[in-house]
């Protein structure tokens, strides 16, 4: 057929590739169909409720952490750019500090140089004041030499010329005038010292006020809040200890740095005395000076409890009520701040400040200080002056009958009520069983007495069996010690209350067989009067009778007498 109709012979795949190029073949038009993309086959797929919402759940959460994602991304980009801003701040502030302290260098240095050289203009106009009359001097000392010496003058014409010489000369001033009308340019002196107006501050306490104060004005800041409120003391279980508390509120702190967190409790004491009119001038110049803070407490803290009581103590008179010294460092390196307080001696009548922040990143970041509420130390009449830690005193609460479970409840302390032994018989008598606590003003012993019956104004005796001497604190290396009475045959042992004379606790002991005397004998005003004494009669005490007070004869610098109940 190709033949015929004279068309060349060609393959069926040339052929099939020329009709694709037709747009009237039906090869073409088949061929575009197969070009065509494919639609794709719908499908239908069932899902329970729980199923699609847990598909909701996790879209949303891809969206919310991926949020996140963005926006700690965008906060670490921050914290690079605020650390070099805070960076930059530091080294201006630096830098102007440095600037300042420059200019108060060249400042001074001008000054002295200014001082210096005024001085030395006044030394050099008073020095050439006295080399002129220096000249003068010399001149007349020349002419009264060459009169003398003069070979061709006869005595008399020597005489009648040393007279004219020694004629008062207005421009001639005597030594003795001079210095007496000259004696603050005599004592003008040549030194020039540079101190401070404080004469007891030097150089190193400057610079270490200056870096307190960089410490405390310059630091990395944390973001939260606290608030101090409700400060107070309260008494323990124990006579001796003085125990204060704060209650904190902490807002707005980041959880993120869990275990790394110390609440630091700082203290300072407000200028000013408890008798405003001594030391008013100090005072005055006290006022002016910043405010010294001290830690007292560190305290680890729990980001579970943003409120709460922290505690702190103070070593009043002597209290102790923290006995690790030297295990602060060891403290650090555990970890363990909960033992972190220091002794801060607060006095009587005296009033402090208290705040509070939180340091996290140890020792590198800290929050802004919280208030500063104002503490009053209020002497308290609860507790003991005399007795210096806890060893003291549960030694002496196990030497009543009932031991430690018995109550002190004081009654009478003679630094408050007085020394006179109407004073000690108004508090104590009529009272009860009584423990009484004694120091001695020259030899710090602590010792007293107990008696189980009462007190009083009369001069009668009175046994108890129950009664007891004893030693807690001596200075003569004796370990405290119970002294009970002794028995010796019928012999009578009492208490004799004097009204006229403090006999204080087992203060009078009479042995009546042997014709004894007082075991201890406390006289009336025994802070000033020496006529107090100890004895060995019906105790067994050593003969020796200077173990108790120190001396046979001694002072009292403090009584007190508690109710035992």
């Amino acid at each position: 057929m190709c033949k015929e109709a004279q068309i060349g012979w060609m393959s069926r795949e040339d052929i099939i590739r020329a009709l694709r190029k037709s747009p009237e073949s039906q090869v073409y038009k088949e061929s575009e169909i197969k070009q065509r993309p494919k639609s794709a086959t719908s499908q239908v797929i069932i899902l329970h409720t729980t199923q699609h919402d847990r598909i909701t759940q996790i879209y949303e959460g891809y969206k919310e952490v991926s949020k996140m994602v963005g926006q700690i991304e965008n906060q670490l980009i921050d914290l690079e750019e605020s650390s070099r801003t805070s960076k930059r701040k530091v080294s201006d502030t630096c830098k102007q500090l440095m600037s300042a302290v420059e200019a108060h260098e060249k400042s001074m240095l001008e000054k002295i140089d200014i001082y210096k050289n005024k001085k030395k203009r006044k030394l050099l106009q008073v020095l050439s004041e006295l080399q002129k009359m220096e000249g003068r001097f010399k001149k007349k000392n020349e002419q009264i030499a060459q009169c003398i010496n003069d070979s061709e003058l006869d005595v008399n014409q020597k005489t009648e010329q040393l007279k004219d010489l020694l004629k008062d000369d207005p421009s001639l001033v005597t030594t003795t005038s001079f210095s007496t009308s000259n004696a603050d340019v005599l004592s003008f002196g040549t030194p020039v010292a540079v101190q401070f107006v404080d004469d007891e501050k030097d150089t190193p306490q400057l610079v270490a006020m200056v870096d307190n104060l960089l410490k405390q004005h310059m630091v990395v800041i944390e973001a939260g809040t606290i608030v101090l409120s409700d400060i107070a003391f309260k008494k323990t279980t124990l006579p001796q200890m003085l125990l204060g508390s704060a209650k904190y509120s902490v807002d707005k702190f980041n959880k993120l740095w869990k275990d790394e967190c110390t609440y630091h409790l700082e203290i300072a004491a407000l200028p000013g005395n408890r008798n405003t009119n001594e030391n008013s001038s100090s005072s005055s110049n006290d006022s002016n000076m910043p405010l010294q803070w001290t830690i007292i407490k560190e305290m680890a803290m729990d980001l579970d409890k943003p409120n709460g009581v922290i505690e702190f103590a103070d070593e009043k008179d002597n209290y102790n009520y923290d006995d690790s010294d030297n295990d602060n460092d060891n403290d650090k390196s555990n970890g363990n701040n909960n033992r972190r307080q220091k002794r801060v001696p607060l006095e009587w009548e005296k009033e402090y400040k208290l705040r509070m922040r939180i340091c996290c990143c140890p020792g590198i970041a800290f929050t802004s200080f919280s208030n500063a509420p104002v503490l009053r130390v209020v002497e308290d009449l609860s507790f003991s002056k005399i007795l210096k830690n806890t060893t003291e005193v549960d030694t002496l609460m196990s030497f009543l009958p009932r031991g430690k479970s018995s109550t002190l409840s004081l009654l009478y302390r003679a630094s408050h009520d007085g020394f006179a032994a109407k004073q000690f018989h108004d508090k104590c008598n009529a009272k009860g069983p009584t423990l009484t606590v004694l120091l001695s003003e020259d030899y710090n012993h602590v010792f007293g007495g107990y008696i189980s019956v009462s007190w009083t104004g009369t001069n009668t005796w009175k046994s108890d069996t129950n009664a007891f001497l004893y030693l807690i604190r001596s200075g003569k290396g004796d370990n405290p010690q119970k002294k009970k009475r002794e028995k010796r045959g019928d012999d009578t042992v009492g208490i004799y209350s004097l009204f006229f004379f403090l006999f204080v606790c087992v203060a009078i002991f009479l042995h009546v067989a042997t014709g004894g005397g007082h075991d201890m004998y406390i006289v009336d005003m025994p802070n000033s009067n020496t006529g107090s004494y100890c004895g060995s009669y019906s105790f067994n005490i050593p003969a020796d009778t200077t173990r108790l007070a120190g001396a046979t004869n001694f002072r009292l610098k403090e009584i007190e007498v508690f109710l035992v109940e």
